[in-house]
């Protein structure tokens, strides 16, 4: 392989890369959600860490409130949904979410008319209210998790980093799958303004 190669090859990469109508590249993250998700999560950190400075005694751990099982099966068929699509999306797809091409389309289906616009909306709400709180309650088990207390029911517990395993399983499933509705739901393409978020 020759040096005049190398521009050929990652010429090549990058035509690969999914790209919006307008040639932005669907990983390049969005100030305005990747800020918002990172600030919900440091706001749940926050909450979490006043659960454990005001915990109260311990209680000890709850008997058969542990659910191992299912979670490993989610596990597994998770890593294999994850495969699939890494080989047929790319990796870039994790991260396309956090996206300005995934906030351009939720910015233009909300901001235009249009018929079906409104079952639209309704229908997102919901599930970007999910994400949300899904960024929200992941910064909560990183503090909260050290109370005993917290953790003693909990799926994966009583350690700390067992419930913390099982509830990050929970959540990677909530948030894949309402990203993948909402991806249906949004209009399908943007105008080049609505990229830059």
């Amino acid at each position: 392989m020759t040096t005049s190669d190398i521009p050929s090859r990652n010429r090549a990469r990058s035509s690969r890369a999914p790209t919006s109508p307008s040639g932005v590249p669907a990983w390049r993250l969005s100030r305005v959600v990747a800020g918002t998700a990172g600030g919900l999560a440091l706001a749940g950190s926050v909450f979490g860490g006043a659960i454990y400075l005001y915990r109260g005694p311990e209680l000890g751990p709850v008997p058969g409130t542990y659910a191992w099982l299912p979670h490993l099966f989610l596990t597994a068929v998770g890593a294999l949904v994850l495969l699939l699509v890494v080989r047929r999306r790319g990796a870039s797809t994790l991260v396309a979410p956090l996206g300005r091409r995934a906030a351009a389309r939720l910015a233009v289906t909300f901001r235009a008319g249009g018929r079906g616009r409104m079952l639209r909306r309704v229908a997102a709400v919901p599930l970007v209210a999910i994400m949300l709180f899904s960024c929200w309650r992941a910064g909560v088990q990183v503090t909260a998790g050290l109370d005993p207390n917290f953790t003693g029911n909990a799926w994966g517990g009583p350690t700390y980093i067992g419930a913390m395993f099982c509830h990050y399983v929970d959540l990677a499933w909530i948030v894949g799958v309402s990203a993948a509705l909402l991806n249906l739901l949004l209009v399908p393409t943007a105008p080049r303004a609505g990229l830059e978020v």
